[in-house]
Parts: structure tokens; C-alpha cells; sequence
């Protein structure tokens, strides 16, 4: 029995990619050949530990997005023209919208088009739809 370990990242905009994570696993088929097991469990620690690495990398941006949103309050709120970009001026643009925002951060407008609450963008279609 052998097996491969592979993660997917995001590489544009709607765009995912598998990336091959190390050599091929192989898993012994009998006690003769247990010598391939420590190749395949160090790939595999390997591996987790670069999730690991990942994950706590995504972490410390969020935080320090928070951070920095906290410390500048509401100029960090600006509201947005009706492209999506931020806007300098006083004048408020409101975003009407329909329910919660689904597992990407998306929620659709009354207009039809998308608000992704996570980058702060307005879009004319959802990136996942046909």
C-alpha cells in the first residue's frame, strides 16, 4: 500500500493548486520490510509540521490585522464607493444584503452581485459559481 501527501493552496483568485508535500509514502507489507515506515512517518511529521508553521503564520496576520484595526478605529472603516473600494470622504455607502455570509465569506446583495466581508470586496459574481 502506498499513498502521497499533497496540500492545496490558493493560488489566484478562485484558483486552487495541489502541491506535492514530500516522497511517496509506503507502507510496509510485511515485518521484512519495515525500513520504509521511518521514511513515511518522518514525510508525514514533516509535513504536519509545516501545517503547523502555516497555521500559526495565518494566525499572527489575523491578530495583527486586529490589532491595527483596533488601534485605528474608524478611520480603518472607511465606507465604500459602489465599486467596493474605500472612500475618503464623510459620505456613507450603505451594503444591503440577504443573510449570513456562507463558508468563503461571501453574501449576496440586493443588486445581484457579491460582498466578501472578509476582504472587504465587492464582486459581480461569487468566484465558486459555474
Amino acid at each position: 500500500m502506498y499513498g502521497q501527501v499533497a496540500s492545496v493552496h490558493l493560488a489566484d483568485n478562485g484558483l486552487y493548486v495541489a502541491v506535492n508535500q514530500g516522497k511517496r509514502l509506503v507502507f510496509p507489507s510485511s515485518i521484512s520490510n519495515m525500513d520504509v515506515l521511518l521514511d513515511t512517518l518522518e514525510t508525514l511529521l514533516l509535513f504536519v509540521a509545516k501545517m503547523e508553521s502555516h497555521a500559526h503564520l495565518i494566525k499572527d496576520t489575523i491578530e495583527t490585522m486586529e490589532s491595527r484595526r483596533r488601534s485605528l478605529g474608524k478611520m480603518f472603516n472607511r465606507p465604500l464607493r459602489d465599486d467596493g473600494l474605500a472612500t475618503s470622504s464623510s459620505r456613507s455607502t450603505t451594503i444591503e444584503y440577504d443573510g449570513d455570509p456562507d463558508e468563503f465569506g461571501f453574501i449576496k446583495l440586493m443588486d445581484g452581485r457579491v460582498y466578501n466581508v472578509i476582504q472587504k470586496e465587492v464582486m459581480d459574481r461569487h468566484p465558486f459559481d459555474e
